[in-house]
């Protein structure tokens, strides 16, 4: 098993995801990939680990990676402001007049565009940019050009991550309104199913969104899915062996409060290396408290009603005692408690096989320690 530093951290194993991605990039793009998983599974420390240590280092791709929850979104305007940005030709430096200056030729329209050194804008010539804020210019036509001569020299790789945040805004200057999210997917199966133009990966935590797009006729036809789990036992043991904790009393004590969430792992084992079991017993206890307080208030404050707060209890005793549950869309009640649940990002919803578990370990701990009121 892999374990190397990264970002001053432990970045452990997904050797396995790693070359499941590495080797996609390299065929032809023929379909969107759908990566998701529960919380703190390390989707997007994946992600930003290849970008920042193979993808950007290769010449033979161009890599444009958005996280969407990084921005505060509240209209089509501030989506547009992530791509494109203006650039006066007197505010240029010399370096960005000469390097990757792409003409561009939207029919009646006409200017230039250039590849973002840092973030992800592209910067666009003033009276282009202007055109666009118009809504004279439609900003997938745009970006469809752009990637075209991109791709002249480099494959194109987008990854959106979080990109659920899209999903209640609505596009500009339309008589009918259109909803940003269902015309960004067309365009990425256009990008990918029909043009074979550039991969595209997208990233998100919110499985009932996902189960949306799994059961979209035409999406679930034009994408794959892909799922980065929590660590196993057998990695979390050879990670403590790694760094030196062998007492099996003490990594069986933080796999029952933590099991193989990493980011809850990297404090509990520093701890145990500081040799400060005190603490660290006091630290796991605290943390299912904090999840049983969650979830009481979740019950108080987000249930409406008296059989909806006893249909949550019953719902959670069930996934505590098998460890899962079997979604049953026929009852309407069930159906509800267990959607506000997973909203709140206390269970997590696999649209693959329809099982439902506690999003983390510590989640069900909380809910052991609540159960036990």
């Amino acid at each position: 098993m892999r374990i190397i530093e990264y970002r001053e951290g432990p970045f452990v194993d997904r050797e396995k995801e790693e070359k499941f991605l590495l080797d996609r990039f390299k065929h032809r793009p023929e379909k969107l990939l759908f990566i998701y998983g529960p919380k703190s599974s390390g989707k997007t420390t994946l992600m930003e680990y290849l970008v920042e240590n193979i993808l950007e280092k290769d010449k033979d791709y161009y890599v444009n990676y958005v996280n969407f929850r990084r921005y505060a979104i509240v209209n089509y305007k501030d989506f547009l402001d992530i791509y494109f940005k203006p650039i006066r030709e007197e505010q240029k430096s010399w370096l960005a007049r000469v390097m990757d200056k792409l003409p561009l030729n939207l029919g009646l329209f006409r200017g230039s565009a250039s590849l973002p050194v840092k973030g992800v804008s592209f910067g666009l010539n003033i009276e282009l940019y202007n055109q666009l804020q118009r809504n004279e210019v439609d900003p997938f036509v745009l970006l469809m050009d752009i990637l075209r001569k991109i791709k002249e020299k480099r494959q194109p790789i987008l990854i959106l991550d979080e990109v659920q945040t899209l999903q209640d805004i609505y596009m500009n200057g339309e008589i009918k309104k259109k909803h940003l999210l269902t015309e960004f997917f067309n365009f990425l199966v256009r990008l990918t199913k029909e043009t074979h133009l550039a991969h595209v990966v997208v990233m998100t935590s919110e499985t009932l969104f996902l189960e949306k797009i799994y059961n979209h006729s035409k999406l679930a036809k034009t994408s794959d899915f892909y799922s980065i789990e929590h660590f196993d036992q057998k990695t979390v043991r050879e990670w403590f062996d790694h760094e030196g904790v062998y007492e099996d009393g003490l990594f069986n004590l933080v796999w029952d409060y933590f099991g193989g969430a990493a980011s809850d792992l990297v404090e509990a084992i520093r701890l145990i290396q500081e040799n400060k079991i005190k603490e660290l017993e006091e630290y796991l206890l605290n943390q299912s408290r904090i999840y049983r307080g969650k979830i009481s208030h979740f019950i108080a404050e987000k249930l409406d009603t008296v059989a909806e707060m006893d249909k949550c209890e019953e719902l959670l005793k069930t996934i505590v005692e098998n460890g899962f549950l079997v979604r049953n869309q026929r009852d309407k009640l069930q159906t509800k408690v267990l959607n506000k649940a997973i909203e709140h990002e206390f269970l997590f919803l696999d649209p693959a096989d329809e099982k439902i578990v506690f999003n983390s370990q510590i989640v069900r701990k909380g809910a052991e320690l609540f159960l036990k009121k």
